[in-house]
């Protein structure tokens, strides 16, 4: 019923008529009993569409959201600033026709939500994106509305970091506090504590406490790097790869010193074609094969204390 009305009904009745003559030809029953039931269910739905203010109208008005939406990309990006914010009422004005027509359909939000983000107009994507949530299924798409909120919510503190931070001329201070900000939002995002390690290293020279700091920032940065790792793993069916798998070694004297392993050996860059998974790309691959992950850092030290070889 929800993707049917997407359809032009005269095509698909047609459709189904045609199947319907070459099943009953054929005999068979269950397929020409549900293709009848299909024509009954479009028609009455078509009829439902009138009744309610036409999804037809409904969907023009939804893509000329997007439209406004790109023609105001197309203005930002040449300095049209004010006819740029032309084209962002424009999408709204679209939105509110939608909306008046069809006011517990998710799509319309969902266009003038991503419009505003686009924009960097985040308060009013939140916004939208709350709306939208309650409009749509429970489970994976209202999470996914959700995070597309948050997402907002971190766009707009990045973006004023950005600002701030200027590419490490700006104000250092100002910009950490940001950082923190962001990570409030994501706390598991490993390039956040790796960025806030760098910025901590840069100020090291005026607050004593700042390298102690920075190092825990990268460690940080590692270990999240780490979860996320295992996660990936266990979200591709690749491994069955548990919390205990792996580990960072933060302190390698210390490491060695507590009878885990005798003095380094070698360090050696080992190949394993067989053992290689292939990320990114294009199943077609030519110029755009992605890269190859079946290599590896493999470090050899002399057997611990009591264990031969090594």
């Amino acid at each position: 019923l929800k993707f049917a009305r997407r359809w032009q009904p005269g095509s698909l009745l047609q459709l189904g008529r045609s199947v319907f003559l070459s099943a009953a030809m054929a005999g068979m029953a269950k397929l020409v009993a549900l293709l009848a039931v299909l024509e009954v269910i479009v028609q009455v739905d078509t009829a439902s569409g009138k009744q309610n203010g036409g999804l037809d109208e409904y969907d023009r008005k939804c893509e000329e959201i997007v439209a406004h939406s790109r023609q105001a990309g197309q203005f930002f990006n040449s300095g049209r600033q004010a006819e740029a914010n032309k084209k962002l009422e424009d999408a709204e004005a679209s939105f509110r026709a939608a909306k008046k027509l069809q006011p517990k359909e998710p799509q319309a939000y969902i266009s003038i939500a991503t419009t505003m983000l686009n924009a960097q107009r985040f308060d009013d994507s939140v916004r939208y994106w709350n709306e939208a949530a309650p409009l749509m299924p429970k489970g994976r798409a209202r999470e996914w509305a959700a995070g597309r909120a948050t997402w907002a919510k971190y766009g707009k503190v990045s973006t004023k970091r950005d600002t701030v931070y200027a590419n490490g001329q700006g104000n250092l201070t100002e910009a950490l506090k940001l950082m923190e900000q962001q990570l409030q939002i994501f706390p598991d995002f490993p390039s956040l504590h790796h960025d806030k390690a760098t910025a901590l290293v840069m100020i090291s020279a005026l607050q004593e406490d700042a390298t102690a700091d920075a190092l825990g920032e990268f460690v940080q940065a590692q270990e999240t790097s780490l979860r996320a790792w295992r996660a990936g793993l266990r979200a591709t069916g690749a491994s069955k790869c548990c919390e205990s798998c792996g580990g960072v070694v933060v302190d390698w004297p210390g490491h060695l010193a507590g009878g885990r392993g005798g003095g380094l050996v070698a360090v050696d860059w080992v190949v394993d074609p067989a053992d290689g998974q292939r990320y990114g790309g294009s199943a077609a691959g030519g110029e755009d094969e992605g890269f190859l992950d079946g290599r590896a850092f493999v470090a050899r030290f002399e057997g611990s204390a009591g264990g031969p070889g090594i």
